[in-house]
């Protein structure tokens, strides 16, 4: 079953609280999948999700499977794909998940046109999946 949250989360904090119950899905996933790969070991590539709807934007939030499963935007990532909310949601699973960093968070940034998510981590350290996965360019 695939459920949807429609929201108009403009703000940091909703933005934050969506990010933070797909990062939650990721690791329950995780947990049941052990054999699943690491998100740089996998394949997936990073590709621009945002879907225009005429009058609205639309943002999927991608759970781990889902990832696995979509192509890209233009089908060019045979092994899978997400953008920077669903990248960043599975490597910060992936942290708390591995006990590497268990205070891991997907963190949305306010860029020029809109935001960007990163993996912010314990240390304050930031990570960026998207860019290692492929994003040229800003976000």
């Amino acid at each position: 079953m695939r459920i949807a949250i429609v929201s108009e989360a403009s703000s940091g904090e909703g933005i934050t609280i969506l990010l933070d119950a797909c990062t939650r899905l990721d690791e329950v996933f995780l947990r049941s999948h052990p054999r699943t790969p690491r998100l740089y070991a996998s394949g997936v590539c990073y590709s621009r999700e945002r879907e225009d709807h005429g009058e609205h934007f639309e943002e999927r939030f991608l759970t781990i499977p889902m990832c696995l499963q979509w192509r890209g935007r233009d089908g060019h990532c045979s092994q899978g794909a997400g953008d920077c909310d669903d990248l960043a949601c599975w490597r910060a699973a992936e942290l708390r998940v591995s006990g590497e960093d268990s205070g891991a968070r997907a963190e949305p940034l306010r860029r020029t046109g809109g935001w960007h998510v990163i993996v912010r981590r314990s240390d304050g350290a930031a990570e960026d999946p998207s860019r290692i996965l492929g994003m040229k360019g800003g976000p």
